[in-house]
């Protein structure tokens, strides 16, 4: 009812780095509502990351080097893998996960905000061949130019502003505007609530975004074609193009503005109910 028609979910990484996959999914509402599963690994690096690695960035990388190491080695032969004594205790099933993270196929969500550790994982991206998303990117101004070069695209929220702590400590609301300038391609999340409470809202965060300087046309890019490309469904969605899925959102106004609202939403060109919670009860 707030006009998102698909979403990414991801399990949040629990006592290491890896998360697990995440899926794209439709919010229709159907119990087919999957549009991608494994659409991505979920990892963090930075102070989440060494917080998981006895409060060390450099020791978290390194343990995030050695995953990317064992689970090439798993994927280049998994019988021979098997059948060698091994010193860690890395599971099969955490190596056959991350086959196709390092094989290309499929990408790494990595939730990292400051410009050093920024550059650790352009150089992670750049050894391993990988398909890297940032997710958080607090500080990816700083290093935007290398991020675009890399053909790394960052999931920001674009109302951060506030130093939370020193991993973001250059956070500015003119983040979207340098990083779109420079090349690197944008999305939107609000990690309001765990990423989701406020999910209806981002629309106006955008609009905070163009009022710092973003183009209108790439403020809607970022919430729209960006996004399906970086998972690789830019071929299905994120546009209004002949034999794409009809997922359509009309506004009684501006989009970007507070004061509008979504009217109608189609998925997969069905009309779908506008009747929520908050509608019931008024």
């Amino acid at each position: 009812a707030g006009g998102g028609t698909r979403a990414v979910t991801a399990p949040e990484p629990g006592s290491k780095l890896f998360g697990g996959r995440a899926a794209v999914v439709d919010l229709s509402g159907r119990i087919a509502s999957v549009t991608l599963a494994d659409a991505a690994q979920n990892a963090v690096l930075g102070y989440a990351g060494a917080a998981r690695a006895g409060d060390s960035r450099l020791w978290a990388m390194a343990v995030m080097r050695e995953y990317l190491d064992e689970a090439k080695a798993y994927a280049a032969n998994p019988r021979d893998y098997k059948s060698r004594a091994r010193d860690n205790d890395m599971t099969f099933a955490d190596l056959e996960a991350l086959a196709p993270v390092v094989q290309g196929r499929q990408p790494m969500i990595v939730a990292v905000d400051s410009a050093v550790d920024l550059r650790g994982l352009i150089r992670l991206k750049t050894d391993y061949n990988l398909n890297v998303i940032v997710l958080g990117g607090a500080e990816a101004w700083r290093v935007a130019g290398a991020l675009a070069a890399t053909n790394i695209p960052v999931i920001m929220d674009p109302a951060a502003n506030l130093p939370g702590s020193y991993d973001d400590l250059g956070a500015t609301l003119a983040n979207a505007a340098k990083l779109q300038e420079a090349g690197v391609k944008i999305a939107f999340y609000n990690p309001d609530g765990g990423t989701t409470h406020n999910l209806r809202l981002l629309t106006q965060q955008a609009g905070n975004a163009v009022a710092h300087g973003l183009p209108y046309e790439a403020a809607l890019a970022a919430l729209t074609i960006n996004p399906a490309t970086m998972y690789g469904l830019g071929h299905r969605l994120g546009s209004l193009e002949v034999g794409k899925m009809g997922d359509v959102v009309l506004w009684d106004g501006d989009p970007l503005e507070v004061t509008t609202r979504a009217v109608a939403v189609f998925i997969d060109g069905r009309a779908m109910s506008m009747q929520n919670r908050q509608t019931r009860m008024r």
